[in-house]
């Protein structure tokens, strides 16, 4: 299980909407890989880790992306905010960086909560000692 949870802190899943025939999801999965490890080598930063590398990238059933990097730094890294906004300008205008979804069942969840609530989900996160706003529906 903990290598799991390493495995897919190294992933970060970018949505691809195409704009102006970049035709990105055209591409072999070779061609995405190496244009993924020179738009990232484009990105000037002091704080920049000395290694970065995607190894691997997977097409979704969905028309997305996922992008195995080399370490769960670099994936951090990367999802900041300015180094994901010069990535995804560089790999495919109008993509962007998704944050993984999990489903989750809470037990002791009080009778009176309303999913649609949002401060009841704030709520939630506050008790269970989640970081805000990480919780983004309920049913």
């Amino acid at each position: 299980m903990l290598g799991d949870m390493e495995r897919r802190a190294q992933q970060i899943l970018i949505d691809i909407f195409d704009k102006d025939g970049n035709d990105t999801l055209a591409k072999s999965l070779t061609e995405l890989v190496m244009k993924a490890n020179e738009t990232i080598g484009k990105i000037e930063d002091a704080d920049k880790p000395a290694k970065v590398l995607v190894e691997l990238v997977l097409q979704t059933c969905k028309g997305g992306l996922v992008l195995m990097l080399n370490s769960k730094e670099v994936a951090s890294w990367l999802r900041q905010t300015e180094h994901e906004m010069a990535f995804t300008e560089g790999f495919s205008k109008g993509s962007h960086i998704r944050e993984r979804s999990y489903n989750l069942i809470l037990p002791r969840v009080p009778i009176v909560f309303e999913p649609e609530n949002r401060s009841h989900l704030r709520e939630i996160e506050e008790v269970n000692n989640l970081r805000d706003h990480v919780i983004h529906k309920a049913r």
